[in-house]
């Protein structure tokens, strides 16, 4: 797309872009760009800064990264001033060039931002397959009930609630755990595990919830728990039926 209120410049960009089997839309003022580029969705935009109306080319610029920030804008101006040249930069455009330009710089540049463009989409779309590739990979299986158990996790990972995970030992709980928090809100927090029946009830209460300084004999400096190193994350307890009753009551006024 060609946004540029000089006439001459929209016609000889458009036979331009045409000479090189791009097929280009003009259009003349920033306002009817931005409703265009919302509609049309173009491959790549050339831009000039200085046009009539109530938004300039800059403002187009803001309005056009809000819309689709992937979307490569070519900045083209007679403005040169470095200051324009850092605002255009600073608002994502992908590149400038000034008036009056060589034919093969612009081919270039160009050239360039369909590239970069190019490589942007097939690296975001490769990522999104190794992710939906690495999902419950050490989950194996394609019985019924494991597509049960995915299921019931897909269902489950997007809520914010408390889930209790049973099973027999070595089933694999942790890892139906581990995969509700990779596909949770919370996946970019911490996951951290405590297995409740590997410490006696004192010292699991106060790896729980920590201590501070003073607090009994020996305790020289404030500990934070495993609930504060959690926080906005998972925990993940484990071996939860073996944690002492007093403590489980405490566990309860904290989950509540």
């Amino acid at each position: 797309m060609v946004v540029d209120d000089d006439l001459a410049m929209c016609g000889f960009l458009r036979t331009f872009l045409g000479a090189r089997n791009y097929n280009a839309l003009t259009v003349t003022n920033a306002d009817e760009a931005v409703r265009r580029f919302h509609a049309e969705r173009p491959a790549a935009v050339l831009l000039d800064v200085v046009m009539p109306g109530s938004m300039d080319g800059l403002a187009a610029l803001a309005a056009f990264k809000k819309i689709d920030k992937d979307v490569p804008i070519i900045v083209i101006s007679g403005q040169g001033r470095t200051s324009v040249v850092v605002q255009a930069m600073r608002l994502g455009a992908t590149d400038f060039l000034c008036k009056p330009f060589e034919e093969n710089e612009l081919e270039m540049v160009i050239e360039k931002a369909l590239k970069q463009h190019q490589l942007s989409q097939e690296v975001a779309s490769l990522r999104a397959q190794l992710k939906e590739q690495s999902r419950y990979t050490m989950l194996f299986g394609h019985s019924r009930q494991m597509q049960e158990v995915r299921d019931l996790i897909e269902r489950v990972s997007d809520t914010d609630v408390t889930v209790l995970i049973r099973g027999e030992s070595g089933v694999g709980k942790e890892l139906v755990a581990r995969a509700l928090h990779d596909q949770s809100l919370r996946k970019d927090k911490p996951f951290v595990k405590v297995n409740c029946a590997a410490l006696p009830t004192e010292l699991l209460e106060s790896e729980l919830f920590g201590f501070e300084k003073g607090a009994f004999t020996g305790s020289i400096q404030h500990k934070p728990g495993k609930f504060e190193f959690a926080n906005h994350g998972t925990m993940f307890l484990d071996e939860i039926g073996d944690m002492s009753f007093p403590l489980q009551a405490k566990l309860l006024q904290v989950l509540q």
